[in-house]
């Protein structure tokens, strides 16, 4: 396609301060498919990911991390003996805080000399910023800030679920931004890059834009990507368009990919179908042509599934379709399991499947009902989740705690659940309301500040970044504004660390986060390597040992860019095997959540 104007150079750029988990160094495939998307359309991208070991290692000061840990430990152990901290080490903690902000606010504006000095030596015209509603968000708007400040001339753009979440009102707070994409970002940034380029007259032609205008703040029609379902852009890892992914141990090499976007149901808490509404499946040989073309070009083994509920048959066709290709992957999805079917599980049974996720909120009937209006039954799923089991499908099991609407009877039938099941990880969130969703309206929510919880939940709920004290517990402003289940945000958060500490004594297993878990034979090495990778990276964020996480993610990326699972029992080899292996391998794995 020739196009009437030359393209632009655009930056694309990712920071999220000081990752609290592992699971935030993953290759951004959204990022790479946007990269894709403008290359498509005759522009240059290049992406800055500063999401890397390197960022989380300037944004580690030993000295300051030593009385981190010793108040987060104080803070916790208050929690469980006394159901609160104390009031005088939450002021205490609030300080340490402040002296962790500096430092952050430090390198964020280092982040923004460096991209300054690549802004002026490409020329590039526009930068696109992936937002993130957690504490870092502050940062990011003084990176921006220094940005527009000494290149005024270079259009800011900005994406992601945040800005689905509040609309408008990111281009209020956020003064820096000329423009947001909201829905299929896909649509508005190509348009917008477009628009910047001179190849459109007015912004108003781009969809699911808001942008200023005469001192308003507009928003243009909401509209569908073009290209998810009938065009293939095959997200771009090469190292002259996404550099992170080739430095040495900066993001873990698992591969994301899009199977379907929006989602067939509606439960009360998800976000989901208001970006990408209703479910839309992408054709699985468009998806399997993705895959063969990453594992050809860059050896990429191990892909998760982006679509918020992948159906199961879905999901089952691009198993079996990946078997007929001879396409050798560990690939896994998310499952809320309600159209899962034990009896035509086959393809399964054969499948090389690192995990699933399983969002089971609560095992409480009423509540599922009631509360998250997802409609599972329960007795089918334990059935679903001992087929797991059985046949060495590893899988992590989301929970809420406390839900809204909890109450003795529902933790009950939880703990219960959980420990009937046996297997699968467990991953315990505090109750999080997410803007425009049915849970901002529920009977268990009373208001009492609207309008300054959308101002201050911008800046996140639940994550505690490089500091003591997440903000509900730490925020005044958050804990005046809401309550639910007529409780505090701090006393929710307190209710959920008691419950944790429940569960891991009745069920086992540190924090809630790790149980045993099988996997097949052939994938046994791969999954030994992902697990080390991930407690190690987990430590090493909490101590400073960058070191070693550094050493485990180059490993686990040579097993992942290995070209085929059999490939990586080759690689694995004499790495540390067990002494003693078992015919059913059993690890413990632990994935993300809130500390």
């Amino acid at each position: 396609m020739v196009h009437p104007a030359a393209g632009v150079d655009v930056l694309l750029f990712n920071y999220t301060g000081y990752p609290d988990y592992t699971s935030y160094f993953l290759a951004d495939n959204g990022l790479a498919y946007l990269a894709a998307c403008l290359r498509a359309a005759g522009h240059r991208p290049v992406i800055r990911d500063y999401v890397t070991m390197d960022t989380a290692e300037r944004l580690h000061d030993p000295a300051l991390f030593v009385r981190v840990r010793e108040m987060r430990d104080r803070v916790r152990a208050e929690i469980l003996d006394a159901g609160a901290p104390d009031p005088r080490t939450v002021e205490q903690a609030l300080a340490l805080d402040a002296d962790v902000d500096l430092l952050n606010r430090r390198v964020a504006l280092e982040i923004a000399d460096e991209l300054v000095l690549e802004i002026q030596r490409r020329d590039v015209r526009m930068l696109a910023v992936k937002l993130w509603s957690q504490p870092a968000l502050r940062d990011v708007r003084a990176i921006l800030e220094s940005v527009r400040a000494r290149c005024p001339e270079v259009r800011i753009i900005a994406g992601g679920g945040h800005v689905d979440y509040f609309e408008g009102r990111v281009l209020t707070d956020i003064a820096a931004l000329d423009a947001a994409a909201a829905g299929d970002g896909e649509t508005a940034l190509v348009g917008y890059a477009d628009w910047v380029a001179g190849r459109l007259p007015e912004l108003g032609e781009v969809p699911n834009l808001f942008y200023r205008r005469d001192g308003r703040v507009e928003a243009t029609a909401r509209r569908e990507s073009l290209t998810f379902r009938t065009d293939s852009h095959t997200p771009l890892y090469g190292s002259d368009v996404y550099p992170a992914v080739h430095a040495p141990a900066s993001k873990m090499l698992t591969i994301g990919f899009e199977d379907s976007r929006g989602c067939q149901f509606a439960c009360g808490f998800c976000a989901h179908p208001l970006k990408s509404g209703g479910l839309r499946l992408r054709p699985v040989d468009s998806v399997l042509e993705e895959l063969a073309s990453l594992n050809r070009d860059h050896g990429f083994v191990n892909f998760a599934g982006s679509g918020s509920n992948t159906p199961y048959l879905h999901a089952s066709r691009l198993y079996q379709g990946m078997q007929d290709r001879g396409l050798d992957l560990a690939v896994n999805f998310f499952q809320s399991l309600r159209d899962f079917r034990v009896h035509k599980a086959d393809v399964l049974r054969s499948a090389h499947i690192p995990l699933l996720w399983v969002g089971i909120e609560t095992a409480d009937q009423d509540l599922l009902i009631g509360t998250y209006d997802k409609r599972r039954n329960m007795e089918k799923t334990k059935e679903i989740c001992e087929f797991l089991n059985e046949n060495r499908i590893g899988y992590i099991m989301s929970l809420i705690y406390p839900s809204l609407g909890e109450d003795e009877d529902s933790t009950r039938n939880t703990v219960e659940f959980v420990q009937q099941v046996g297997l699968g990880h467990v991953v315990i969130y505090p109750p999080l309301l997410q803007p425009r969703t049915p849970w901002m309206d529920d009977q268990h929510v009373t208001w009492l500040d609207r309008e300054e919880f959308l101002r201050i939940s911008q800046y996140g709920l639940e994550e505690t970044e490089n500091k003591v004290l997440p903000p509900m517990l730490g925020s005044s402003a958050l804990n005046g504004s809401v309550l639910l289940n007529g409780r505090t945000y701090s006393e929710i958060y307190c209710q959920n660390v008691r419950f944790r500490a429940e569960l891991d004594r009745v069920c086992g297993g540190t924090r809630g986060h790790q149980r045993n878990i099988g996997f097949t034979d052939e994938l046994a090495p791969f999954m030994r390597q992902l697990n080390r990778t991930f407690a190690q990276t987990d430590r090493s964020l909490a101590n400073g040992d960058f070191a070693s996480a550094r050493k485990e993610m180059t490993r686990f990326n040579e097993l992942a860019t290995a070209g085929s699972v059999a490939r990586t029992r080759t690689l694995a080899t004499g790495w540390d095997a067990p002494a003693d292996p078992v015919a059913a391998p059993s690890f413990q794995m632990r994935t993300g959540g809130p500390a």
